[in-house]
């Protein structure tokens, strides 16, 4: 009895290793095109797994925000879209560019986390309430926004950025979106939502879809880097590989545009 219970222990531990290994993301030959039947996203394939994090770079048009929006849903109803596969394994949740423009501008933002608590975890007013002042205390936000709550406009654009954090975060992740998070925000803010959003990742183990146009910003966070042109990925490879030995064209002119502080 006491072997058949270990084969069985044996068999569930091999399931959960072969869980966690497997992608929690997988796309293959997504393709996006236009109105006028121009491709904006190239027969695009990716996968991602449970912790890692991958960095979609390239210019701005070059088919990055179009790929989350199609993993999320948001496609604009004037694109069309096809692939073989597109499957993510668990929840998914999206931090947009501009904060300003994705929350409610009419509505304070505290109500609003409160409302994606109670839809995405199916809890009553008063249980969103404490959740949503755990999250607001988790990331660093006024802590009276719960008694004395604030329209968008009223709050900075780090404290909106954190909100959008926090909305994303209610929906408890398996894969967190990242569409140029921190484009807005100055300096020193981008480094301490970059360092938040990492924090975050190791503590509750989601994976990282993170677009960016600035090279720099991806080598900081993403552990792996995919490279979009025209929209299509020209080059991928763990991070330090591609910033040391780049193989396409568009990838080296992407690294000598960065900017270096000079020394004197």
């Amino acid at each position: 009895m006491e072997k058949q219970t270990d084969s069985v222990e044996t068999v569930k531990s091999i399931a959960s290793d072969l869980k966690a290994v497997e992608p929690i993301v997988s796309v293959k030959n997504l393709i996006v095109t236009g109105k006028d039947g121009r491709l904006l996203v190239d027969h695009l394939s990716l996968q991602l797994k449970r912790g890692e994090t991958l960095g979609l770079v390239g210019e701005s048009g070059s088919g990055k925000t179009l790929t989350l929006k199609s993993l999320i849903g948001l496609l604009p109803k004037n694109l069309s879209e096809s692939y073989e596969e597109k499957k993510i394994n668990g929840n998914v949740a999206m931090i947009f560019q501009n904060p300003m423009s994705a929350l409610d501008p009419l509505c304070p933002v505290f109500a609003q986390l409160i409302e994606v608590v109670m839809i995405r975890q199916n809890v009553s007013k008063k249980e969103a309430v404490c959740r949503a002042n755990e999250l607001i205390e988790r990331l660093g936000l006024p802590k009276e926004l719960s008694k004395k709550d604030r329209l968008p406009s009223e709050l900075s654009g780090g404290q909106c950025q954190r909100i959008l954090i926090a909305m994303a975060l209610a929906c408890n992740p398996d894969v967190l979106l990242c569409d140029e998070p921190t484009t807005a925000l100055d300096v020193t803010v981008q480094k301490q939502t970059l360092d938040l959003i990492l924090s975050l990742q190791k503590e509750m183990n989601f994976a990282i879809l993170f677009v960016t146009h600035n090279l720099a910003v991806a080598a900081g966070i993403c552990s792996h880097l995919a490279v979009m042109h025209h929209g299509k990925i020209v080059e991928r490879a763990a991070t330090k590989e591609i910033l040391l030995t780049p193989k396409d064209e568009y990838t080296k002119m992407l690294l000598s545009a960065i900017l270096r502080i000079p020394h004197r």
